[in-house]
Order: structure tokens, then C-alpha cells, then sequence
């Protein structure tokens, strides 16, 4: 049975954070002789006094009243500075920045779910996970391509979508992201509404599934050189395959992931 009084587990504390009465009195608003007084059990521990103690040494409000458990809690110490901090401002700016808190943990609250959302598929295969692929960045979201015939692309939003900044791995490069409409890719695993993760170049990879500007229209498709001239090939199952007009088609990037 614990047979402490409260009174002097408040001499316990003090002396545990190498304080001076007068030191320890000032911190919670009280005079030396009002700390004297409450150690030699002259004087009785207010629940004001509690309070306050507990407030800004961060001590356990169980610990203080029956002496069990951890003296102090497990609050960073910048927190209890900031709630003292907080405190001595007046109403209107505790108003204003609780406002503030407010809004900026429901943008957080949208940016994490929108991240938990994300599913990453490799640029051939298998699925990767944006929550288990380490730092993210931010990429532009820039428009919509066809993976079906060719089509206009066009503007849909200024958002940005967020990918594993090790997909980015060439670092002289710029990368974006376009919306896919159709299902000429999707044995590739790129389906209709899907977000491409695109890096941005000129030059045709062949092999490999292009962003190609053809006949003033856009579309992804996989280039191959076949006697030296250029293809674009479906992977829905059909095996279609149209030969490029070289005068007529320009590669404005190389696929490298979907984000869904």
C-alpha cells in the first residue's frame, strides 16, 4: 500500500526536476511560501494546484493523486510548451488558430486518404503499393490520352498526383501524368479511366509503351520496329498492329507506371 501523501509527492516531483521552491512555485503561479506550505502538509493540494502542475511539468494526473503508474506522461515536451503558450493568448487568437489547426488537419486528412487510395501497377506487371514504396512527390496531372484509337487529348484539372519518388529515376527528366480512355492497353494492365505516370521525351523506346502524338491526336501504345519501320501495337488480345506515318507522329513520352 502506498502510504505517500500528495503533498509530498509534489516535493517529490519538484525535487526529481531540480527545482527550487521558489523556481517551482513560479512556473505553476504561486509564491514559495504557498509551495513551502503544501510540502510540510500545512497547507492541502488544491484541484487548481493539480491542475496546474500537471499541465506544465506533463506529470500523470494518476501518479499525483494515488502515487501509481509513470510520474510523467508520454507528451513531447513541445507539446506541453505549446499548450502553455496557447493559453496565455487571448480568446480572438486561440479562435483564429484553432480555426487554422482545424483546417489543416482536414487537408491532411484528405492528402492521407487520397495516398491510402493510391495502388501503383509496375509498368508491365506486377502491383506495387504507393503506401509500401517509401517517399512520395508530387507530379503534375495534366490530361487525358486514349489507349483505344488515337484521340484528342485535352486539360481536365490542374491536380497533382502523388508517386514513389523512386519511379523518378531519371533525374534530368520531367514526368506526368494523363488520364487513359479506352482498353487497347489493358493485357498491359492499363485500363480505361487509369492514371499513366509518364516520363517525358522525344525519343521512341521501342519495346516499350510510348506516348505517341500521331496524326495531331494522342494515344499509348507499345512501339515496335519492324524492317526498320515503326508500329503501334494493341495489347487487348486483337494483335493489331498499324504502321506509322514517320512524317506525321511524334513521341512525347514513355509510359512508366499506372497510379489508380
Amino acid at each position: 500500500m502506498n502510504t505517500e501523501t500528495i503533498n509530498h509527492r509534489v516535493r517529490l516531483l519538484r525535487k526529481e526536476m531540480c527545482m527550487s521552491q521558489a523556481e517551482f512555485a513560479e512556473n505553476i503561479g504561486l509564491t514559495y511560501s504557498a509551495i513551502s506550505s503544501i510540502e510540510t502538509g500545512r497547507a492541502a493540494v488544491t484541484d487548481t494546484n493539480i491542475k496546474a502542475i500537471c499541465f506544465t511539468f506533463g506529470v500523470r494526473e494518476t501518479w499525483l493523486h494515488e502515487g501509481t503508474g509513470l510520474m510523467f506522461s508520454i507528451d513531447p515536451p513541445y507539446k506541453r510548451e505549446m499548450l502553455k503558450t496557447f493559453d496565455g493568448l487571448m480568446p480572438e487568437s486561440q479562435n483564429y488558430i484553432l480555426d487554422c489547426i482545424k483546417k489543416l488537419a482536414e487537408m491532411e486528412r484528405k492528402i492521407q486518404k487520397k495516398l491510402e487510395k493510391q495502388t501503383l501497377y509496375a509498368s508491365e506487371s506486377a502491383p506495387i503499393y504507393a503506401k509500401d514504396s517509401g517517399r512520395l512527390q508530387k507530379i503534375s496531372f495534366v490530361g487525358r490520352s486514349a489507349a483505344g484509337m488515337p484521340r484528342e487529348a485535352f486539360p481536365i484539372s490542374d491536380e497533382s498526383v502523388y508517386v514513389p519518388a523512386r519511379l523518378l529515376t531519371d533525374k534530368q527528366a520531367d514526368y506526368y501524368c494523363v488520364q487513359v480512355c479506352g482498353l487497347s492497353m489493358q493485357c498491359a494492365g492499363i485500363k480505361d479511366g487509369d492514371i499513366a505516370l509518364i516520363k517525358q521525351t522525344n525519343i521512341p523506346e521501342y519495346g516499350k509503351i510510348n506516348l505517341i502524338h500521331v496524326n495531331g491526336e494522342f494515344t499509348l501504345k507499345r512501339l515496335e520496329l519492324k524492317d526498320g519501320k515503326p508500329y503501334m501495337c494493341w495489347e487487348d488480345g486483337s494483335g493489331q498492329s498499324i504502321l506509322i506515318d514517320t512524317e506525321n507522329y511524334q513521341v512525347q513520352g514513355v509510359f512508366v507506371a499506372i497510379v489508380e
